[in-house]
């Protein structure tokens, strides 16, 4: 089960990316804590050592390891063997199936502790044979008892295994394809919470409408004027829906609307709507107006089309509740950075994409004054001017995420230097290229990066790393597990340099990088033993 092919961390982030609350993230240093605990020594042998912590505790701080990690504790000991495959662990990964590695996994039955909760089946591009589907359907008949939530590419996949799922919560069906036509018999899954709806597939809407009983608390799909069974869906479980993405055409009739208007008045439990995909302005009123007041709505993403009273409209509604906003739009009125600014101060979670607004408006609209409340900032277009950079990023002392997505952007030295100095709580960061038209000793002046202790995940340039170099600073990154490497002009010999920084990541396992070729991947795993995926353009190496 070691091997990454047939078991590995997913990120469903693609199924609830605004949705996850901007939380503050617990920060555990294994290392100190060891350190302050009292050991036992063996009477007969001075060299054996073993620490006194209940199996709860030990379970505590496995909760904190990475896949990756946990991996690695199974070879410590028969006793962390056995902690690190117990349930409430093995809910942190995904148990992966597809055609190279279903043989394997049914030999691995016998193995008590493979009772994984989430699986994916991944069978989009290479189909199982009949022999393999029914290894499959054994597996299951092993597995289904645990299993809570199912990823599956084919109907007739999940056809295959209908009868033995009775505690499936969460099923993600994205990528089932429009024209295939296999009955599937919902009513088996009557703990179903989730669903995530592919694209125009009528064959399995006919199976959810066939269903005696549906209350769905979250569901993604795409509304098809032409097939009223969606919006018959969508109204079944209007009642109880919590989490709802939806889609819908820019091109909608009158009896679209009627509908809409209809439904979402019932809508009164929902906490997080993403409607960034409803291109009509008409429907996106519809259903915002309609949406009760009494709506408990901690999250929304949406985009903001001509119709900027709509900001308003949330702000009027929503403000005591909102926690977490996505906007989407070209400009920013001046009644619109009003609106945001009104929000400042409730919001945990702000992420603005593609606005086009005067670098004052964007100070106004984020943090009028010291925000305390924000810990998660997306901003996707160009970097203000250093100075109201500076004033920006000092009014947010406790941000952990921050994202700089601008594609024509680049960052200079000054305002890296401005983030390593004030946001010194971040766990994850990314930013744009450097500018690079000083030498590199010149952000060697500035505040460095060893002062986010805690980073986590990091996407930039080679160069706030470079300098730790430089500087010959001793220091490690002892959570860093992911870093995503861009090219800048600064940086020329990037797998020497790379190589040369390679002792601050101790902790590295996944790296993406613009500009490594296939040679170079064995001398980056030796200087980064840990590291468990390399990935160049979206390809693995």
């Amino acid at each position: 089960m070691d091997n990454e092919n047939v078991c590995k961390p997913i990120d469903l982030e693609a199924h609830n990316s605004i949705y996850a609350p901007a939380l503050e993230e617990l920060s555990f240093n294994l290392n100190d804590l060891l350190g302050n605990l009292p050991c036992t020594h063996g009477d007969d042998d001075d060299n054996t050592t073993a620490l006194c912590l209940p199996n709860e505790i030990w379970i505590m701080i496995f909760k904190r390891l990475s896949h990756g990690d946990l991996l690695q504790v199974n070879l410590v000991c028969k006793e962390w063997c056995q902690l690190a495959r117990t349930t409430v662990l093995k809910r942190t990964s995904t148990l992966v199936i597809n055609k190279q590695n279903v043989n394997d996994i049914y030999h691995l039955m016998e193995d008590s502790s493979l009772n994984y909760e989430k699986v994916m089946i991944d069978d989009l591009l290479d189909e199982f044979t009949n022999v393999e589907q029914a290894v499959l359907l054994k597996i299951f008949k092993h597995l289904g008892s645990n299993i809570v939530e199912l990823t599956v590419y084919r109907l007739s996949t999940l056809s295959a295994i209908n009868d033995v799922l009775p505690k499936l919560k969460e099923l993600y069906l994205g990528k089932v394809r429009s024209k295939e036509n296999v009955p599937v018999n919902f009513n088996k899954f009557s703990n179903l919470e989730g669903l995530l709806m592919p694209l125009y597939n009528q064959a399995l809407l006919s199976s959810l409408n066939q269903m005696s009983r549906l209350r769905l608390e979250k569901l993604s799909l795409t509304l098809d004027c032409l097939h009223q069974g969606y919006f018959d869906l969508l109204s079944m479980c209007a009642q109880s829906l919590r989490w709802l993405q939806l889609s819908i055409p820019t091109k909608v009739n009158s009896t679209t609307l009627i509908r809409l208007q209809e439904t979402f008045t019932k809508v009164s439990q929902l906490e997080r709507l993403d409607i960034c995909a409803v291109g009509n302005t008409e429907c996106r009123r519809a259903i915002l107006e309609n949406l009760p007041k009494e709506a408990p709505l901690k999250a929304l993403n949406f985009r903001l089309g001509e119709d900027h009273d709509l900001l308003e409209l949330i702000v009027r509604k929503w403000s005591n509740s909102l926690e977490c906003l996505t906007l989407t739009c070209h400009k920013l009125t001046r009644n619109s950075v009003e609106q945001l600014s009104f929000l400042s101060g409730r919001l945990r979670c702000l992420c603005l994409y593609s606005i086009r607004t005067g670098p004052k408006d964007l100070l106004h609209s984020i943090a009028p004054k010291i925000n305390k409340t924000l810990t998660e900032l997306k901003l996707n277009f160009p970097i203000p001017a250093v100075a109201l950079f500076s004033v920006l990023i000092q009014r947010l002392p406790n941000l952990t995420t921050l994202y700089l997505l601008g594609h024509t952007s680049n960052i200079t030295d000054e305002e890296i230097g401005y983030i390593f100095r004030y946001l010194t709580h971040l766990r994850k960061l990314s930013l744009p290229p450097c500018v690079g038209k000083n030498n590199i000793k010149y952000l060697c002046s500035k505040p460095n990066i060893s002062n986010l202790k805690g980073l986590r995940t990091l996407a930039s340039c080679l160069c706030p790393i470079r300098v730790l170099h430089i500087i010959n600073v001793d220091f490690q990154f002892k959570d860093l597990s992911q870093l995503h490497l861009h090219d800048c002009n600064r940086n020329k010999r990037l797998t020497q340099m790379f190589l040369d920084i390679g002792r601050y990541l101790p902790a590295l396992e996944v790296l993406w990088a613009d500009m490594f070729d296939n040679n170079d991947v064995q001398k980056i795993r030796e200087s980064c033993p840990r590291l468990r995926r390399a990935f160049q353009y979206r390809r693995m190496f």
